[in-house]
């Protein structure tokens, strides 16, 4: 999660800000690092099925602190899984596969501790977890959207539209996708306050222009970086031509670079650039810019249920359990005070 090594570049020019500072705000909140970091806390009951409802208890009380301080937060939710990001969740399956055969094996040693700290390498977001932190919103009245696909998009687009002020997460890949205002390490009482300005100031204007190339030529989760090329060898070969062809195949004469990776770069850009949200004054899906060419792999307009099967115990003995289809609703926005209501502090 993340773009590897992206915040300690720029993490000198953030400045640490109060969270009551944010008075009177619309924050979007990037809710499954929220999430994992609450499942982190419990990964005996989520390793071995355990019903729990302290995660649904934490998250309350995270919304509730927001709450007190005068802000109005936005829920957005990961949606369905991105053609894009394909290999990528692949790759998180399998290694999440693997630490579960290490928990056995170090159970079997009776080496306790160590089972219980790979079983958070275990962890995943399901829908039914989903389904009872919506619960959690809806009884609060918060407004929530859950994304067509990507969270990260879907808040770049919030804050491009003037529908939020800015977005809190732990995630810097939003960084790439161009917001403006970042809210890192919420530990309660305070934030580290990312602005656009800070690309800049870490490096220069070429870093701040064309971080998003950087980024996925530094590797991203729409596509795998080059052996041997990260953020800051990314940003020199960028300084020296601003045509990425060009900058690709200079790579090449250094470093072994796929076959089809211009192919699969422009992919990428194409993902970070058009891909699918919800517009919540519209109720209607679209693209963050319209695709120049067809582009299946970003998914559908139309909107798609969002459903999970969750077993019933079955009241008769030795019968298997029952299975039913719940149905979670993707938005949750009616109720909701407008921005210009609520937006009433001082801008960024």
């Amino acid at each position: 999660m993340g773009i590897t090594g992206l915040l300690p570049i720029i993490k000198r020019t953030m400045e640490k800000k109060h969270i009551s500072e944010f008075k009177n705000k619309r924050i979007g909140i990037d809710c499954f690092p929220w999430i994992y970091q609450i499942l982190n806390s419990i990964p005996e009951e989520l390793f071995y099925n355990v019903k729990t409802d302290r995660h649904t208890i934490i998250f309350e009380k995270r919304i509730k602190s927001l709450l007190s301080y005068g802000i109005t937060p936005v829920m957005v939710f990961d949606g369905d899984p991105l053609i894009s990001k394909e290999k990528t969740n692949r790759d998180r399956s399998l290694r999440k596969e693997h630490y579960k055969k290490e928990v056995e094996r170090y159970i079997s040693y009776n080496n306790h501790s160590k089972a219980k700290e790979l079983m958070k390498r275990c962890i995943g977001v399901s829908k039914e977890i989903v389904h009872d932190i919506t619960k959690i919103c809806i009884r609060n009245n918060i407004e929530y959207i859950i994304s067509p696909y990507e969270a990260d998009a879907q808040l770049y687009f919030l804050e491009r539209e003037g529908y939020i002020d800015c977005i809190m997460t732990e995630d810097s890949d939003l960084i790439p996708f161009g917001c403006k205002n970042i809210l890192f390490k919420f530990d309660g009482s305070f934030v580290d306050l990312y602005k656009i300005e800070c690309l800049e100031k870490s490096k220069d204007k070429v870093f701040r222009d064309h971080i998003q190339d950087i980024c996925i030529l530094s590797g991203c989760d729409y596509l795998e970086s080059i052996p041997g090329i990260g953020i800051l060898t990314a940003h020199k070969f960028l300084l020296k031509s601003r045509d990425i062809k060009e900058v690709i195949h200079k790579i090449s004469l250094k470093k072994k670079v796929p076959v089809n990776y211009f192919e699969e770069f422009r992919r990428a850009k194409i993902t970070f650039k058009s891909q699918i949200v919800y517009d919540p004054k519209t109720k209607t899906r679209r693209y963050l810019n319209p695709p120049e060419e067809e582009a299946t792999f970003l998914g559908t307009l139309d909107e798609v249920e969002y459903v999970f099967e969750m077993n019933l115990l079955n009241s008769v003995l030795g019968k298997e359990h029952q299975k039913k289809i719940i149905k979670i609703t993707r938005h949750h926005i009616e109720n909701v005070k407008n921005k210009e209501e609520t937006s009433q502090s001082a801008p960024f």
